[in-house]
C-alpha cells in the first residue's frame, strides 16, 4: 500500500515547474472532511484556477495548492503575521516525525514554497495523508501554526481529482495523447 500511495502521489506531482500568484476571489468547495476542505479557486478575471486542500486553526490555515500551470505550492497564513516581502527558512513536522526544512518565501500574511523536489514532495504529501497533525516553525525552532491533519487523505485524494480537473496530466508534451497513430 505504502509503495502505490508513493508512487501515486509521485506520478500527480510529475508536471512542478515555477510559482503562480494567488488570490482567489471565487470558489467552488469540492468536498469536505474532518477538519479539511478541498476547493477550486478561480478570480473573476479567470487568469488562472487552483485547487485548493487547505485546514484551519482560529485565524491560521495550512494549504495545499495545485496550480493550472501544473506548479504546486505549499502555504501556511496567519491573519495576524504582518511579514516583509523575503525569503523565509521554516520547518513543517507532521506528527513527531523528522522536520522538514523549507526554503520559501514570506508576504503579507504568509509563507509559501514551490517545492522543486518531486520525490521528497511525495514523501511530503504522503506523510501529510497518514499523520495527525502539522506544526510549522520558525528557523528558530519556535512553533508558529499546528494544525489537525483529521481528513487530510481523503482530502489529498480529492485534490488530485480537482488536480485531473484543471489539467494536470494532460501534458501537450506527451507523444502518444491525441493520435490514434503515434508513430506517423
Amino acid at each position: 500500500m505504502q509503495v502505490c500511495l508513493k508512487t501515486t502521489l509521485t506520478l500527480m506531482l510529475t508536471f512542478f515547474s515555477s510559482s503562480a500568484a494567488l488570490a482567489a476571489t471565487e470558489y467552488q468547495r469540492l468536498f469536505s472532511k474532518g477538519k479539511w476542505s478541498v476547493d477550486l479557486n478561480y478570480p473573476k478575471s479567470g487568469e488562472y484556477t487552483w485547487c485548493s486542500a487547505d485546514t484551519y486553526s482560529s485565524s491560521q490555515a495550512f494549504s495545499l495548492n495545485a496550480w493550472d500551470d501544473q506548479t504546486f505550492s505549499i502555504s501556511v497564513f496567519d491573519d495576524n503575521w504582518n511579514l516583509a516581502p523575503r525569503d523565509v527558512v521554516f520547518q513543517v513536522q507532521v506528527d513527531n516525525r523528522t522536520n522538514w526544512t523549507m526554503n520559501g518565501s514570506a508576504s503579507d500574511s504568509s509563507v509559501y514554497i514551490f517545492p522543486d523536489d518531486l520525490e521528497k514532495t511525495a514523501t511530503f504529501l504522503e506523510e501529510v495523508m497518514q499523520g495527525n497533525v502539522v506544526r510549522v516553525r520558525n528557523q528558530n525552532g519556535a512553533t508558529v501554526a499546528q494544525f489537525s491533519l483529521s481528513g487530510s487523505y481523503a482530502s489529498t485524494l480529492q485534490l488530485f481529482e480537482c488536480m485531473k480537473m484543471i489539467g494536470w496530466g494532460n501534458s501537450s508534451s506527451d507523444p502518444f495523447g491525441n493520435s490514434s497513430d503515434p508513430f506517423r
